[in-house]
């Protein structure tokens, strides 16, 4: 805003190093599938309850079988 206040952003990193609760999360409830790509987004909105809300995309993948999933930073996962 004009005072120099951060009212919001959004944020988009590749390949970045899980958290071990997303790793341990997607590996029990997809035990035969790899992690072959991620996406870490993080977007910030200052007038809200919860202003920082982190993302995972994640593409699985078993043999020619690929699957997309998310999970938020604690490796719950969003529809």
């Amino acid at each position: 805003d004009r005072d120099g206040k951060i009212i919001r952003t959004a944020e988009r990193f590749k390949n970045v190093s899980l958290p071990a609760d997303v790793r341990k999360s997607v590996n029990t409830r997809f035990p035969n599938w790899a992690i072959a790509k991620d996406f870490y987004l993080v977007s910030y909105y200052a007038d809200s309850k919860n202003p920082t809300k982190k993302t995972y995309k994640l593409i699985l993948e078993n043999g020619s079988k690929r699957l997309r999933v998310k999970t938020n930073e604690n490796g719950e996962f969003i529809e």
